[in-house]
């Protein structure tokens, strides 16, 4: 974070350097070189960059430049259970609260706040949920961290955009950033085994 690589992708108004989602996917590379539990994904991807994009001066004034800083951390909720089609979350959303439950969300007992995509009245809608008025159940994920069952009750919850294409532009930018991980896994990888390979030797032989 004093580095500025927590915020690179965060425009320079939100307290960010402005460099983009390129930037932001080689880092995240990185990442996965070194099997880094360093949340950028969670927290930078699926949750400051749709804020980043959609929210309004105010919010994005509030929230990022914390995040920025890494003074806080923020995630999504983008997981339900038994639902392969993510851009039709069946998390309600009635103008004033949200119900529903999402699975596999990360940090969410030390979230500020939790991005939960939602069906409305008149379609898909990003809102901000205070973790502390949702129920939290832990798990753990096949990595050995934390992730957690978020269960929303009449929650009430602030609108981030009902842009119809939001959910979309979050769920592509993750699974591209995803994509960016895994090839900093399987490329370190491939370094560690050539490595090994052309030094080992067998009955006395390379």
């Amino acid at each position: 974070a004093e580095a500025g690589i927590v915020g690179a992708a965060l425009k320079e108004d939100g307290g960010g350097l402005g460099l983009g989602f390129t930037e932001l996917a080689l880092t995240l590379e990185q990442v996965g070189a070194y099997v880094a539990q360093v949340p950028l994904f969670e927290t930078i991807l699926c949750a400051a960059l749709p804020i980043d994009e959609f929210g309004t001066d105010e919010q994005r004034q509030r929230i990022l430049p914390d995040i920025a800083a890494g003074r806080t951390l923020i995630t999504a909720a983008l997981v339900e259970r038994g639902r392969d089609d993510l851009r039709r979350p069946t998390a309600t959303w009635n103008g004033a609260t949200v119900s529903g439950t999402k699975t596999n969300v990360p940090f969410a007992d030390n979230a500020s706040l939790i991005v939960v995509p939602a069906s409305g009245p008149e379609g898909v809608v990003l809102l901000l949920v205070e973790p502390k008025n949702a129920t939290l159940r832990e798990g753990t994920g096949t990595n050995g961290m934390p992730l957690f069952e978020v269960e929303l009750s009449n929650a009430p919850a602030e609108v981030l955009t009902t842009d119809p294409d939001a959910l979309g532009w979050i769920l592509d930018r993750a699974l591209t950033g995803l994509a960016a991980t895994a090839l900093g896994v399987s490329g370190k990888a491939l370094k560690l085994s050539a490595t090994y390979t052309t030094g080992r030797e067998q009955f006395g032989r390379p």
